[in-house]
C-alpha cells in the first residue's frame, strides 16, 4: 500500500458541510461550509474544490473517511450516500469514524493528559447524546459508552469533567465546568481518527454500511 496518497474525509454529522483531503498534519486541503440544510448542495462542490485545489484526481485517493454518528439523521445519510458513491464509482474503502471519537481527538491540544471529557449533544428537546471519554495525545479510550439520555439526567452523570457541548443551557448548570461550544468534529480530525485508528474498520463490503443513528427515526407531523 503506498501510504504517500491522501485520506478523503467527510463531516456531516452536524449543521457544518467539512470535507479534507488529508496528505499529512502538515499537507492537508479543507473546505468548510457553515450553513444549514447545505449537505445535499455543497458536498459534491466541496470534495470537487478540494481535489483541484491539490491537483489530485480521485482515483489516486487512498480511502475516504466518514463521520458515522451520532448526529443529524439527514447529514449523516447524506455524507455517507455521497461516500459510498465516490468509493464505488472509483473502486476504493471506506473507513466509518465514530462522530464523538474525532470530537475528543480535536479536543486534545486543550487539556492534559488522561484528562477526563463529557460530549453531550442535542438529540432533540429533552434528549441528548451522552458519552465519557478519557484523552490523551493521540490516544481516545471511553469510559461511559455512547447513549441517548435525558437532558434532566445529565446532571447525575457530569462530575468534575470538561464538557464538550451543543447544550448552551447546561452552562448555567454546571458553573465550575469548562465548557466547548462544539457540535461536530472538523473534517480534518475526521481524517486524522482514520489515520490513527482506522486501519481495523477500513472495508469494501459497503453495501449495507449505515450511520450511527443510535436513535430510531420517527416522523413528526
Amino acid at each position: 500500500m503506498n501510504d504517500s496518497r491522501p485520506i478523503l474525509a467527510i463531516e456531516t454529522s452536524e449543521k457544518k458541510c467539512g470535507v479534507c483531503l488529508y496528505f499529512s498534519d502538515e499537507k492537508y486541503f479543507e473546505s468548510n461550509i457553515n450553513l444549514k440544510n447545505s449537505h445535499s448542495e455543497k458536498i459534491f462542490s466541496s470534495i470537487e474544490y478540494v481535489l483541484k485545489s491539490a491537483c489530485f484526481d480521485i482515483k489516486e485517493v487512498k480511502e475516504i473517511a466518514v463521520s458515522i454518528g451520532p448526529g443529524s439523521f439527514t447529514g449523516l445519510r447524506i455524507g455517507l450516500s455521497a461516500a459510498k458513491g465516490i468509493a464505488m464509482g472509483s473502486n476504493l474503502p471506506i473507513v466509518p469514524v465514530p462522530t464523538f471519537e474525532a470530537i475528543s481527538l480535536q479536543v486534545t491540544k486543550y487539556f492534559k493528559n488522561n484528562t477526563k471529557i463529557i460530549i453531550a449533544e442535542r438529540v432533540n428537546s429533552d434528549e441528548a447524546y451522552f458519552s465519557k471519554i478519557r484523552i490523551s495525545k493521540d490516544l481516545i479510550k471511553t469510559i461511559l459508552p455512547l447513549e441517548v439520555i435525558k437532558i434532566d439526567n445529565l446532571k447525575n452523570k457530569i462530575e468534575n469533567e470538561a464538557i464538550i457541548t451543543n447544550i448552551t443551557s447546561l452552562e448555567n448548570q454546571f458553573v465550575n465546568n469548562i465548557f466547548i461550544n462544539l457540535g461536530a468534529p472538523e473534517s480534518y480530525y475526521i481524517a486524522k481518527w482514520c489515520k490513527l485508528y482506522g486501519k481495523d474498520f477500513k472495508t469494501d463490503d459497503y453495501d449495507f454500511l449505515e450511520p450511527n443513528y443510535l436513535k430510531n427515526f420517527l416522523v413528526r407531523k
